[in-house]
């Protein structure tokens, strides 16, 4: 079982992420597209609904729909020392969508590196 958690609330677009290995004071917060479906007439996070469920102690899904038109799926899989997000968009439309989008914001909040600004994955 990890030891990292997920915090979600069931009918919000906001989570985070504590207690990863490499940042144990730090944490993450994942956000639910505000932005999402065909790029030239995308839906925006007022008419999105969105929820979060958990599955097993180390698995969340949140899912966010529009009726008729998209489903947009996030699983969250915690490991021992990191984090997979597995992302679907699936167009219920009868319309082709020639592009798509779909804005995720995944934010450090990282106060034990001071005020410097990181660009994680760089050193």
């Amino acid at each position: 079982m990890s030891k990292i958690k997920f915090i979600a609330s069931p009918d919000k677009m906001d989570t985070r992420l504590e207690n990863v290995p490499r940042f144990p004071n730090d944490s993450f917060k994942l956000t639910f597209p505000e932005s999402i479906g065909p790029s030239d007439k995308a839906r925006w996070f007022d008419v999105v609904k969105c929820s979060w469920h958990k599955l097993q102690d180390d698995k969340w899904t949140g899912r966010g729909w529009v009726q008729d038109e998209l489903d947009y799926t996030i699983d969250v899989n915690m490991n021992h020392d990191y984090v997979d997000f597995i992302i679907r968009l699936t167009n219920r439309s009868n319309e082709e969508w020639k592009e798509t989008l779909a804005f995720n914001c995944f934010n450090p909040n990282l106060p034990s590196l001071g005020q410097k600004q990181v660009i994680l994955g760089q050193k």
